[in-house]
């Protein structure tokens, strides 16, 4: 997967390459302040919430000119669970205790997130994931550039895939102090 290529000036960030071939940045590549609605230094790599509800992900490396832009515009910065972490934790390469599986799937369930759903996800995301070597860490970034680096037919139906991704990563607004 090669990373973005972007240049963050003084009120905008632009995107010259952006990985994901379904995200709006094709079309319209420049991020102003009005089209941010919020920063999230829990996923990995660092997000923007943007426009009607896309997450655009910056390069690994990157947290830190992030953190400066989002503080010099004071742009609101997430209190959201990231829920694909929570959705692929049973596919990191260790084993996870009863006390993690169970924390995970009562956060999910506090998101509105049935086992059932769970279920059918990870059912839909397994063979994307197969076969995956991480052990920390996996989430939304790392689906979406599995399926796109995995799928040959991924260019041709994978738009509803990456939406449906998005989707399902906004439900981690339905945080409650609770969960914390």
């Amino acid at each position: 997967m090669k990373y973005s290529r972007y240049r963050i000036l003084e009120d905008c960030i632009v995107f010259d390459c952006y990985e994901f071939r379904f995200s709006s940045l094709r079309k319209n590549n420049m991020l102003t302040l009005d089209r941010i609605k919020e920063v999230d230094f829990t996923t990995i790599p660092c997000s923007m919430e943007i426009d009607m509800g896309e997450l655009i992900f910056f390069n690994h490396n990157d947290t830190e000119r992030i953190k400066a832009f989002t503080e010099k515009h004071q742009l609101p910065v997430a209190q959201k669970a990231d829920v694909w972490e929570l959705l692929c934790a049973p596919f990191l390469d260790t084993e996870l205790t009863e006390a993690e599986i169970r924390h995970n799937t009562e956060k999910l369930e506090q998101l509105h997130f049935s086992i059932s759903t769970v279920k059918q996800i990870r059912k839909k995301i397994k063979f994307t994931l197969l076969g995956t070597w991480e052990w920390q860490y996996l989430g939304h970034w790392d689906v979406l550039a599995a399926k796109q680096a995995r799928s040959l037919v991924y260019r041709f139906n994978g738009k509803d895939f990456y939406w449906w991704t998005m989707e399902l990563a906004l439900q981690g607004k339905r945080t409650s102090s609770k969960m914390e």
